[in-house]
């Protein structure tokens, strides 16, 4: 990878980067009464020309989705190394291969589950899967393999999540690693642990043993596991003192005291991406390289995600305090 190479990419992000969503925008539509009132607001931005005449207002996915479709087409354009995007876009793949495990598995038709942002084709991978038991050198025919081998021998449809988690997670770390970018390596290690983190507590909620933990829990984080495993039977109070000094500590505590009270896990989610966000924006400072394209994805992503639990919001009269409460930080 020539960081050179990226030079006039980056320019064009620069200016990318100026029509993200303000906050002032986003106090707005949380003020907005309505969600037909936040569509108004909408239109003097960017997702102007998603917003068609016709558009039913329950319709707000069709919006997001093809907003995120159209930049990472722009994306993949500037991209000189292509794999670069598939940093952001291999979890949609993952999570098409957990609908159609689904499917296989209860015989139930999940179409409209597919994401369209995925870069498979699922009707070819169905295909596929029909007409061979043959895997060499096909990377998602080994994996849907694989699950379909575990679910014979366990019958537990809660594995079929798990078992993907950990390809995808495994998938993730090959990529990073090839890229050999250190700002990569440690988005991909604070999202292994606070996952873990987040892995410990529901299994707590479930009842789970140790050797499901430890079956379960995902490679590459920094915390060690056996920590993570010594935490399942802990007070919040104590896991709070054994994790405030790991690399994701201020966040993670943080996520820890709001989950004490709340005993929602969307606390930790909510302090996983907030603590992502913080390491992807260091690209701001990175004027040659891949990474400034990724942060601007991984805004992007983390713009949509707060616009739908407003277009949700809307739709079900929950007020402003409460949409607060759950909102990632915007940017850095």
């Amino acid at each position: 990878m020539k960081r050179m190479d990226y030079t006039q990419a980056v320019v064009r992000i620069r200016v990318l980067e100026k029509e993200l969503l303000t906050q002032e925008k986003f106090e707005q539509m949380l003020e907005a009464n309505d969600l037909e009132e936040v569509y108004q607001i909408l239109q003097t931005t960017k997702y102007a020309k998603y917003i068609q005449d016709d558009l039913l207002a329950t319709n707000y996915e069709q919006i997001l989705t093809n907003s995120l479709l159209d930049e990472y087409r722009f994306i993949q354009e500037i991209a000189i190394d292509p794999e670069i995007v598939s940093l952001l876009l291999l979890k949609y793949d993952f999570h098409n291969l957990k609908v159609l495990c689904k499917e296989l598995f209860t015989q139930e038709n999940l179409s409209h589950l597919y994401s369209s942002l995925s870069t498979l084709n699922m009707e070819d991978v169905k295909e596929k899967l029909k007409l061979t038991d043959e895997t060499e050198g096909d990377f998602v025919l080994s994996i849907l393999h694989s699950v379909q081998k575990d679910y014979l021998n366990f019958q537990d449809p809660q594995r079929i999540d798990l078992l993907l988690d950990r390809f995808y997670i495994k998938a993730l770390y090959e990529l990073v690693h090839s890229l050999e970018t250190p700002l990569f390596k440690r988005y991909l290690i604070g999202k292994v642990d606070f996952n873990n983190v987040i892995t410990v507590l529901r299994a707590r909620n479930q009842k789970k043993d140790l050797n499901f933990l430890e079956e379960v829990l995902l490679d590459y984080g920094s915390i060690e596991k056996e920590k993570l495993l010594f935490s399942l039977h802990d007070s919040i109070r104590n896991m709070i003192q054994q994790f405030k000094n790991e690399t994701i500590g201020s966040h993670l505590i943080e996520g820890l005291k709001a989950y004490e009270v709340s005993s929602q896990l969307v606390s930790i989610e909510k302090e996983r991406d907030n603590y992502l966000l913080e390491v992807i924006d260091e690209a701001r400072n990175i004027h040659f390289g891949p990474e400034p394209l990724i942060a601007y994805l991984f805004k992007k992503e983390n713009e949509v995600k707060i616009l739908r639990m407003i277009f949700i919001a809307k739709l079900n009269n929950i007020s402003k305090e409460k949409i607060q409460k759950r909102m990632r930080n915007i940017y850095v």
